[in-house]
């Protein structure tokens, strides 16, 4: 390369040698790739948390993305400029190029106005700065001064990682000190489970009491326990309402659910007197010296890295991809692990099911782990599970089948709801049928802990963590005071020993309520302080009740519980009064649903435009019985207009389904649950109609299918 000095007399410039090459690699990657993942995966540590990473993959991932992997790039450039020096230029360039176009594009996407520019804006603009970073670089030794200084950087990221960031609390964390100083002077069997975003009014009919024809078994259960109808929980997410429950005081954000951090614990408390059998779904409460024997295995080093690199992938996928196509990515808001998994197949990391054993993709196998785990034992034993349901993502059904979905929910940005009132209620709807599985499972509990003697001696506490919204524009998670009924109120059953016949009580009780009750009924002597209180203490109500968000707000409850009728009126109003499990599946945009069960025979007008189903092939090899069924029918119209339209799903002749289209990344589709018993085993026939004209007076168009 060469330049023009002042007198015009042209001369080569100094070419950058091997050493600054390196460090220019060194210096982009860091940038480009390293930091932002260890910014966003520090941030988070419920990322590794969730995999039970031990402290050797945190340095191991800080000093490989920060240090090993460009020191591998660089060897590479190195290794081609030793066979060719004009062929190891050119691969440094490409090299440089891409990375700081990879950094452009982060950069620019900060920029308001320009993230929704398009596409072909954002990569034409990250090229410019690509090409302008390694022209800069070859022509100005003062950038190259510069990345030689920069290149500290690759010390200082895993430094600050490690020892500064959020995740460094499991780098640093201290072992649990376990008290058992606690006397048990009413020792029995204890039952508790803890499920995931559920709230009460899901599981309620019009009177107010639980719906049996949706919930037989949460029926079955509220028929032999006391039913407290008033609880709520104490936080909106997961990691600090579990030890708000299992500590019996609100939780804290600066800490991790972990036992080092939370020692004063239900685990710590009955450890010394009991054996405890503990499926936890997410945090490490239960200290391994009393949950050795159920806590689950750290699976070996290379099917733990490949779970965690291709974790990793999607997530840097998220981070640079232009609006348009991080649509089209797996979603990694609805779970902290395994983003690329599949329905169906198993949650392993290596193909033979290793990585199952630290992350839950499959929380109905854990919920049937938990019930197996149940059995008679000599000593007082503690059975305890957090089952990540009917937790997003929903793929199950009613009777426990698995559906492949896409992701992200449609209707759904991030955490908060759009405002189309048809793809929320799609996904009320998919929470419904999954919840309708949880009972599925909830009744095989209850069945086991009859058969083996259990039950009728034992102290059971089934609640949940914490609610979920259904509202236009909602966070669906975070409380405020219009989503209170919904992420607040939660269900609190509690069968006491002996105990056959159900009551419902009122009065307003909380989460972390559980533990100080257990403490009463188990008459503990040496009890820590607690938050909470006994539900069966005598004296007055609460008078008050807070609902803590991460976000950092704290929402007044009140005490007259209220709030929860007004979420299940709407649930009603969406879902009908009464009927089985049916009336989950028939549900229609407003109107449309007097199509439902129409026949189509003799519908001979078309309609314009092409429908283009996914995965249409499965529908002719269809087994209604099988574990993986594709329940949610997806596809795509094109040659049509983006306005909603509805659409009536007809197979072997007969509407089964309405639903109405959306816009997706320019894209009209439509999405729509199909109960299993709609299909016939083997090849059926599937058809896509327009529906037109108005109320009483519905007219079907059919759609040809794209070839």
């Amino acid at each position: 390369m060469t330049t023009v000095d002042a007198s015009g007399e042209r001369r080569r410039l100094p070419r950058p040698g091997g050493l600054d090459i390196a460090l220019s690699i060194l210096v982009a990657f860091n940038f480009a790739v390293a930091q932002p993942i260890l910014d966003l995966t520090g941030r988070f540590p419920q990322f590794f948390l969730a995999r039970r990473s031990p402290r050797i993959d945190l340095f191991l991932l800080a000093f490989g993305l920060a240090v090993l992997v460009p020191a591998v790039f660089a060897l590479v450039v190195w290794l081609s400029s030793m066979v060719s020096r004009r062929f190891g230029t050119g691969l440094h360039v490409l090299v440089l190029g891409g990375l700081t176009a990879t950094l452009g594009i982060q950069l620019l996407e900060q920029v308001p106005g320009l993230r929704d520019a398009g596409t072909a804006v954002l990569v034409a603009g990250a090229s410019a700065v690509g090409a302008g970073a390694v022209v800069l670089y070859y022509r100005s030794p003062a950038v190259r001064s510069f990345v030689r200084i920069a290149a500290f950087s690759a010390l200082l990221l895993p430094g600050l990682f490690l020892l500064s960031s959020d995740a460094s609390r499991l780098v640093l964390k201290q072992s649990a000190a376990i008290s058992g100083s606690s006397v048990i002077g009413k020792p029995v069997p204890v039952v508790m489970l803890v499920l995931d975003e559920l709230p009460i009014a899901s599981l309620m009919r019009k009177d107010h009491t639980i719906d049996a024809e949706l919930f037989p078994a949460f029926a079955q259960l509220a028929a032999g326990s006391t039913w407290y109808r008033n609880a709520t929980a104490v936080h909106d997410f997961t990691e600090i309402a579990m030890p708000a429950i299992l500590s019996g005081s609100y939780g804290d954000k600066r800490k991790l659910p972990i036992a080092s951090q939370y020692p004063k614990n239900i685990f710590t408390l009955l450890g010394g007197a009991y054996d405890v059998r503990a499926f936890e779904a997410f945090t490490q409460l239960c200290p391994l010296s009393i949950c050795r024997s159920t806590t689950k295995p750290v699976p070996t080093f290379w099917p733990r890295w490949k779970a965690m690199v291709s974790d990793l992938r999607i997530i840097y996928e998220h981070i640079v991809a232009p609006p348009s196509i991080e649509s089209g990515l797996p979603s990694i808001d609805q779970t902290w692990s395994n983003f690329g998994a599949e329905p169906g197949k198993p949650a392993s990391a290596d193909g033979g099911g290793k990585a199952k054993a630290v992350l839950s993709e499959h929380p109905i196998e854990d919920f049937r782990d938990f019930t197996a785990s149940i059995r008679p034992a000599v000593r007082p034993t503690f059975y305890f599970a957090h089952i990540e349901m009917p937790h997003a993502p929903w793929r199950y059904l009613p009777s426990g089948q698995e559906y492949p979905q896409r992701s992200p929910i449609p209707g759904r940005t991030a955490q908060v709801w759009g405002h189309d009132d048809w793809l929320l209620t799609q996904a009320y709807q998919r929470h419904l049928l999954q919840t309708s599985a949880v009972d599925r499972e909830l009744g095989r509990l209850i069945d086991r802990l009859k058969r083996t003697g259990i039950w009728d001696r034992a102290l059971v506490v089934v609640t949940a963590d914490h609610g979920i919204s259904f509202r236009a524009g909602s966070d669906l998670r975070v409380v405020d005071e219009k989503t209170i009924g919904e992420i607040a109120d939660v269900p609190m059953f509690l069968k006491l020993p002996g105990q056959n016949k159900g009551v419902i009580d009122d009065k307003p009780v909380e989460t972390f309520d559980v533990v100080p009750t257990i403490a009463d009924v188990l008459d503990v002597d040496g009890m820590y302080p607690t938050d909470g209180v006994s539900m069966l203490a005598q004296g007055p109500a609460k008078t008050e009740r807070m609902m803590r968000s991460l976000h950092g707000h704290h929402v007044s409850l009140g005490v007259d519980g209220k709030a929860k009728y007004a979420a299940l009126e709407r649930k009603l109003e969406l879902f009908g009064p009464a009927g089985g499990i049916q009336r989950l599946y028939g549900i229609a945009p407003g109107g449309y649903r007097e199509v439902l069960g129409r026949s189509v025979a003799g519908v001979t007008s078309g309609a314009a435009g092409r429908v283009a189903l996914d995965s249409a092939g499965s529908y002719q090899r269809f087994d209604p019985s099988a574990d993986v069924v594709r329940a949610l029918m997806t596809g795509s119209l094109s040659g049509v207009s983006q306005a909603p339209r509805v659409l009536a799903i007809a197979v072997e002749g007969r509407v089964v389904a309405v639903t109405r289209t959306y816009v997706r990344s320019g894209q009209v589709r439509f999405n729509a649950m199909l109960s299993p018993e709609s299909f016939r085993r083997g090849a059926n026939k599937v058809e896509i109609y327009l529906v037109e004209g108005a109320s009483g007076a519905r007219t079907l168009r059919l759609i040809p299918q794209a070839v």
